[in-house]
């Protein structure tokens, strides 16, 4: 059975999680968090090692590792594509719309695109880029220290795919990665991600009594994401919200939403059945990507 390491590089920490991936699931064998000295995308050599280091005293094992795109190398559009059965060149003329919307060089950037719920004849999709050379820097700075990178994801799909494991049926799915480094929004019509967005001004405070404030505004952006995801796939089912990284650890903060959103809240869960750490939840979110060398 495979064994796969998710390595989750913020601007303040680095969060690992190693998974065993069976045909019931996967299972956590290992975590590991350490801070950061340094606010760069790519991770310092000392810090590279710092972190080799620590994953071989936490039981890590020799595995492939996936890592998250840094966040100045990633740029998303949604695109309106000739249907597949066009006989359209769609791969080519995808990555064309996308350098031109986006100001890039075609040779600047890998392309991932994918189908979005329509109500009319358009096939829109949508298309997130990431910058090679950016992210480069990133592999090369693990792969010095001894570490095996294997795949690099968008961390806001490598949420979406944890995010598509949350408890009940229900078609709307809204998750937010909460941490002192800002919030980003995830939103999932059944397993499809439509959208990510990064509110500005919505980092978690340190001091605990901020958070009730922080809690309001947190509620305000998740029920504008779910009105529009509900708009989207014209469904008024339900939505199932989930709160990740740091912020879950917050009493306050998790008492507030739970007042407004209620049964809606519903934490991510292992294939097993027990709760997550959200603070792992990314990182077990990249370990989870299937296509990786």
């Amino acid at each position: 059975m495979p064994i796969r390491t998710g390595i989750d590089i913020s601007p303040t920490t680095v969060t690992a999680a190693q998974i065993k991936i069976g045909k019931s699931g996967w299972s956590l064998l290992a975590s590991a968090r350490m801070s950061r000295s340094s606010e760069d995308s790519a991770l310092e050599a000392h810090e590279a090692r710092r972190l080799e280091s620590l994953l071989f005293r936490r039981g890590f094992t020799s595995a492939a590792c996936v890592i998250n795109a840094p966040a100045d190398a990633l740029t998303s559009a949604t695109m309106e594509l000739p249907p597949a059965t066009s006989g359209a060149p769609i791969d080519k003329l995808a990555r064309a719309e996308f350098a031109r919307r986006s100001q890039l060089e075609q040779g600047d950037f890998v392309l991932s695109y994918w189908g979005l719920p329509n109500n009319g004849p358009a096939n829109q999709v949508m298309a997130v880029g990431c910058l090679i050379e950016p992210t480069d820097a990133c592999i090369d700075s693990l792969e010095s220290a001894g570490l095996n990178v294997a795949g690099v994801d968008d961390p806001a799909r490598a949420m979406g795919r944890l995010l598509s494991g949350v408890p009940g049926a229900t078609t709307v799915r809204v998750g937010a990665r909460v941490e002192a480094s800002g919030t980003c929004i995830v939103v999932l019509h059944h397993s499809t991600m439509l959208y990510s967005r990064s509110p500005i001004g919505l980092e978690l405070h340190p001091d605990p009594s901020e958070h009730a404030e922080f809690a309001s505004r947190l509620g305000r952006e998740i029920e504008a994401c779910v009105s529009f995801a509900r708009h989207r796939s014209r469904s008024h089912a339900p939505a199932a919200v989930s709160i990740l990284g740091e912020g879950a650890h917050s009493s306050t903060l998790m008492q507030s939403l739970s007042r407004k959103f209620g049964d809606s809240i519903s934490q991510p869960v292992s294939p097993s059945g027990d709760q997550i750490d959200a603070t792992l939840a990314p990182a077990i979110g990249l370990a989870l990507l299937e296509d990786i060398a």
